[in-house]
């Protein structure tokens, strides 16, 4: 990774101090895709390092093996990019281009995106693409849907099961079935009417009439909102006992200011923390409260999966769209003057593989990254979409 810091860094002072004499020099596509490869292999070393010291730290087991997925998408990635090198190479020696420009018309044409700015110019290449665009799809879609069932388990294991066992604590660590539960909850202390050599029965019921009916017992700490399953309990704030008017009969030992407002702090933090642990407990009397209760956390599951696989594909949308004709402004600007706005209408029209032609790129720079932003952007387009299509069914 030093090396590649070291390769980034001279090209960054060579450009800077002796940059190429314009129009007669200019850096080629190879040079372009230099620096896109020395750029991505230092992401690569950075999350190598990162997972090291994670294996380091204890937080990923000692033996790892790949799974049947796992393997089959690495076989079908290097296949697609295999298919997409060799094809270029063949392009360039049948049709005259060179090398990067073959590959630039390979990655247009497995893409679907046919800006037509190089196109086959003999009858042989015009052939060959009959069979290597066919296969080169079939791939990109093998290797799609593997990056698709990927995706979809990482995030069912890492996002969904993680939000439903939060729920499902939430939810039972604030059930109550029965009124000595509902006193430990509340830290409230027990019935005056109870026997203390006796230990209240666990199962005896509760009910939102018991609760009602003892709520006289009740309202010298607060009162109670009972909505379905739901009880909100709202706790008295304690008064100041002042015994007096103006505070006589009171006695008490001088205090600083400092103390009096420290003192305040620690009720008002006191309060808040008891009000927090007594909000919105959950009545689970019987057992088809528990079924209901366990119902309710399914469908919330779901929603939050569908809002956030909704919000995860927007997100990363703008992300591709923003970024990439960002990139694309600088790399165009000098040879076709694209606007920003060009650039955004250019990337919308790839992303979605439209491919109207009006805009296409021809700088140096802009090529190259565009091949490697379409291998990034299109299929994973084509993974975001595809889950949110019936979002509002």
């Amino acid at each position: 990774m030093l090396t590649l810091w070291k390769l980034i860094a001279t090209i960054a002072s060579m450009n800077s101090y002796t940059p190429p004499a314009r129009p007669g020099e200019t850096y080629s596509q190879g040079f372009w895709y230099a620096i896109i490869a020395a750029v991505l292999y230092m992401i690569g070393s950075m999350i190598l390092m990162v997972n090291m010291l994670g294996y380091f730290l204890g937080h990923y087991p000692q033996h790892f093996d790949l799974d049947d997925d796992q393997r089959t998408l690495i076989l079908q990635t290097m296949m697609f990019f295999f298919w997409l090198a060799g094809g270029a190479g063949v392009f360039a020696r049948v049709c005259g281009f060179s090398y990067a420009d073959a590959l630039y018309f390979c990655d247009v044409t497995v893409l679907t995106v046919g800006f037509g700015d190089i196109v086959a110019v003999n009858n042989t290449g015009r052939g060959l693409i009959f069979p290597y665009s066919v296969i080169g799809i079939i791939f990109l879609g093998l290797m799609i849907n593997s990056i698709r069932k990927f995706a979809v388990s990482m995030s069912r294991d890492m996002v969904v099961k993680h939000h439903a066992m939060a729920e499902r604590e939430r939810t039972f660590g604030r059930s109550v079935s029965n009124e000595r539960e509902l006193r430990d909850r509340l830290g409230l202390p027990p019935r005056p009417d109870s026997d203390s050599r006796r230990p209240s029965d666990p199962k005896r019921g509760l009910s939102h009439n018991s609760i009602l009916g003892r709520r006289s017992s009740l309202d010298q700490y607060g009162h109670f909102d009972i909505h379905g399953r739901t009880i909100v309990f709202h706790e008295k704030r304690p008064d100041d006992q002042r015994g007096g008017r103006g505070g006589a009969g009171r006695t008490h030992k001088p205090r600083s200011r400092d103390g009096k407002s420290k003192e305040r702090e620690e009720k008002r933090s006191d309060y808040h923390k008891r009000a927090s642990r007594r909000e919105k407990l959950i009545l689970l009397k019987e057992e088809k409260d528990r079924f209901n209760a366990m119902r309710d956390i399914q469908a919330h599951t779901r929603r939050f999966k569908q809002y956030y696989s909704l919000s995860f594909s927007v997100l990363a949308f703008g992300i591709l769209w923003c970024i990439g004709a960002l990139v694309f402004y600088f790399a165009e600007h000098r040879e076709q003057h694209m606007t920003y706005f060009e650039s955004l209408y250019f990337c919308y029209v790839s992303l979605l593989s439209i491919g109207y032609g009006d805009f296409a790129p021809k700088s140096n720079a802009g090529k190259p990254f565009f091949v490697v932003w379409s291998l990034v952007a299109v299929p994973t387009m084509t993974i975001l979409v595809r889950p949110n299509i019936f979002f509002l069914h």
